[in-house]
């Protein structure tokens, strides 16, 4: 069993016509089942580890030091339901790091309450500014609506959660995809609680699904010399 199983993996070119080289780093357990990604994102080589030591967008370093290759997986039959699941990854809204209002609302509907990952940097923040590395570790609640020129980033995620890191860039935390209402009270709720109540009936009925943000962004600086900080 345990030939046939490398034999399976390493013969008849089965992977080099699966698996784009250039891209990043998908990362499954030894069962063959698809954990998410390190902080580079979905494409590319798979990472495989044991579940235990997976966590949503970890250090690409720290998750190659972890891979134990394709003969990680612990079964012919692992190795097949990875299989099944890699070859249908470019399926996935979330392939190119990026999500529409359209495949958020698919997703909602269809995705069962499963992960999506989404790359930081490709939101549009044009609207924050750095005040400098002093503010390093802090962290923010942004409303998009106020920060944003993308309608779309402003509609798939509302508010996010922000900490600032080194070097005037920030990380965000994970965001969950539902049709929740924030306090009316506050003024600065309103376009997010208004655009909620249209989606909602957009989007129809479905399910809350958890979006990993993975990466950093770099934000623009107030003065000059905070640049290189």
């Amino acid at each position: 069993m345990d030939t046939c199983f490398c034999k399976l993996c390493f013969s008849d070119n089965i992977l080099i016509n699966l698996i784009d080289t250039d891209g990043n780093n998908p990362i499954y357990s030894t069962e063959g089942i698809f954990l998410g990604v390190d902080n580079l994102g979905l494409q590319g080589y798979p990472i495989v580890m044991y579940e235990a030591d997976y966590i949503d967008g970890m250090s690409h370093d720290i998750a190659l030091n972890l891979d134990l290759g394709l003969l990680g997986f612990k079964s012919p039959d692992a190795y097949g339901t990875f299989i099944d699941s890699y070859v249908t990854l470019r399926e996935r809204p979330d392939w190119d790091g990026y999500l529409t209002l359209k495949e958020a609302n698919e997703w909602y509907r269809e995705g069962k309450g499963r992960k999506l990952f989404t790359d930081l940097n490709k939101l549009d923040l044009s609207g924050l500014i750095s005040l400098g590395d002093k503010h390093v570790k802090d962290e923010k609640i942004v409303n998009l609506f106020l920060v944003s020129l993308n309608d779309d980033d402003k509609l798939v995620y509302g508010n996010i959660t922000l900490v600032r890191y080194p070097h005037n860039t920030v990380h965000a935390y994970s965001d969950t995809y539902d049709f929740d209402m924030k306090n009316w009270r506050d003024v600065s709720n309103w376009p997010r609680n208004i655009a909620t109540l249209i989606g909602s009936k957009v989007a129809g009925s479905g399910q809350p699904y958890e979006i990993i943000i993975y990466g950093e962004k770099k934000l623009a600086v107030l003065f000059p010399w905070q640049k290189n900080q």
